[in-house]
Parts: C-alpha cells; sequence; structure tokens
C-alpha cells in the first residue's frame, strides 16, 4: 500500500490536498449533519495522505494551504 501511496503523481496529490484544504477551511461544512464527523474523517485522510506520500509534499501541501488562506490580491 505505501508503494502505491508513494507512486501517485505529485499533479493529482496537489488536487487532492487542495479539494480537501478547501473542505477543511469550508464553514458550510459545520452546519452540516455530521459536519464534524466529517471534518474529522478529512482530516484524519489528510494526515495519511501527508504521512504515506514523498516528505516534498509536505512542504507543497504548505505552499497551498497558504495560497488558499492568504490569496493574493491583484
Amino acid at each position: 500500500m505505501k508503494k502505491l501511496a508513494r507512486g501517485v503523481k505529485e499533479g493529482t496529490l496537489h488536487n487532492l490536498i487542495t479539494e480537501l484544504l478547501l473542505w477543511l477551511l469550508d464553514e458550510r461544512v459545520l452546519v452540516m449533519d455530521d459536519g464534524s464527523q466529517l471534518l474529522k474523517a478529512m482530516n484524519v485522510l489528510m494526515l495519511k495522505i501527508l504521512v504515506r506520500s514523498a516528505s516534498h509534499i509536505c512542504l507543497a501541501c504548505e505552499q497551498i494551504f497558504l495560497a488558499l488562506w492568504y490569496p493574493m490580491s491583484d
């Protein structure tokens, strides 16, 4: 399973991490039925992705998070 996780292309991980972070930052999730459970599950999934993927992915994840949290204004 670890080989499979490490074999995922970086672009695919980038898209997945971006989507997960968008969901984790979305305030509407908490007002959903079982929203807190969904947030817990997404947090666990994010941690598993980071633990099982190459170390440079953690850095990329941080950059994605910062870009989503502090978008650049034109």
